[in-house]
This record gives C-alpha cells, sequence and structure tokens, in this order.
C-alpha cells in the first residue's frame, strides 16, 4: 500500500508527498492542501490506483437473521484500508427493534426505508426515509420499527468498531446468512 505523509517544519510550508505528485505551499501547483491537512497514514489503496472495492450483503460479514435485526458490516478496517470509520446496513422486522445500547464511536443513522421510533437517551422521535440522526459517543440509543414494512438504515460510526467488537456481533460464517430453524 503507497501511503501519504505530512511534512511540517519550523519555518517550512506543509508537504504532503506521493509518487509522482507533490504539494509544497499554501497555494501552489499539485494537490489540494485542503484536501490533506489532515491526513495519516494509512491512506485507501483507491487513491492511488489500488482498485474500486464495492461491499454489498452478499460480500459483507453479517449477524445473522437475528429475530429483532440483520446487520451487515459493509466497510471497516476488516475488508477495507478504511481506518477510522465503518459503515453498516441493518434491516429491523415489522414490530421489532435495535435493542437500546451504547458504544464509544459516535454514529450517524440514515434511514432508507421504512418509519421507525429513533430514542437516544430520554428523546424519542420518529424517523422516516431521508431523515440522518447524529448519535453522540456513548449516548444509549436504540430504534424500534413503528410502520408496516421493514425498517431499513444505513449508519456510519467513527471511529470504526474494534475488531473484537466486529468480530463478536458480524460473524465472519458465511452460513449465518441463512436463518437458523
Amino acid at each position: 500500500m503507497r501511503r501519504l505523509r505530512k511534512v511540517i517544519g519550523p519555518g517550512k510550508p506543509s508537504k504532503v508527498e506521493r509518487p509522482s505528485v507533490q504539494y509544497t505551499g499554501k497555494r501552489g501547483i499539485g494537490l489540494n492542501p485542503f484536501l490533506f491537512d489532515d491526513i495519516l497514514e494509512p491512506v485507501d489503496d483507491f487513491f492511488f490506483g489500488g482498485g474500486m472495492k464495492v461491499f454489498n450483503r452478499t460480500n459483507s460479514r453479517n449477524t445473522g437473521a437475528l429475530e429483532t435485526l440483520t446487520s451487515y458490516m459493509l466497510i471497516s478496517p476488516q475488508n477495507s484500508s478504511a481506518a477510522n470509520l465503518s459503515v453498516q446496513i441493518s434491516e429491523v422486522p415489522v414490530g421489532s427493534e435495535q435493542p437500546m445500547h451504547r458504544h464509544m464511536p459516535e454514529q450517524c443513522y440514515y434511514i432508507v426505508r421504512g418509519k421507525g421510533l429513533m430514542t437516544i437517551e430520554d428523546e424519542k422521535r420518529q424517523v422516516s426515509p431521508g431523515d440522518a440522526v447524529y448519535i453522540p459517543s456513548n449516548s444509549v440509543h436504540g430504534i424500534r420499527n413503528i410502520g408496516d414494512g421493514a425498517l431499513e438504515y444505513l449508519t456510519v460510526n467513527s471511529p470504526a468498531f474494534s475488531r473484537e467488537y466486529e468480530d463478536r456481533l458480524w460473524s465472519s460464517d458465511p452460513s449465518a446468512r441463512v436463518k437458523k430453524q
């Protein structure tokens, strides 16, 4: 994997290096300095032509078909060079809910379809497609399906879940995709 590194020294301008492209100074030629001010290693291989990776339900780790919900870990440090975030898609059946829980990463839920009742700490709000909900770090939260069809939402969290947390919730066993009878 190729990497970017930020070089700053006393009295020296910021300098971002990568093969065949170099930016020096605040408004010089080359890379846009605003894109790289806070980049630390590692950097996505896609940026350097390492190839696009596409993730979906058929190639992602999942929780299996639980009674309460099914969740797929689409992007994480375990399957990509993402260093600071993970992305999941979850589906909650009619009348079910994601149990109340908390964790260190902050999150955003984006409602794709269905209708839900989102709870964060003591506050409750109805959510529907197109709504995005910010969940602060360590806040107790959950969502209940209050609609007539499945509730589907995309979750992005930062920093990414730890390997241990991810391994516990999203099984790598492909047979987990089949509901056990």
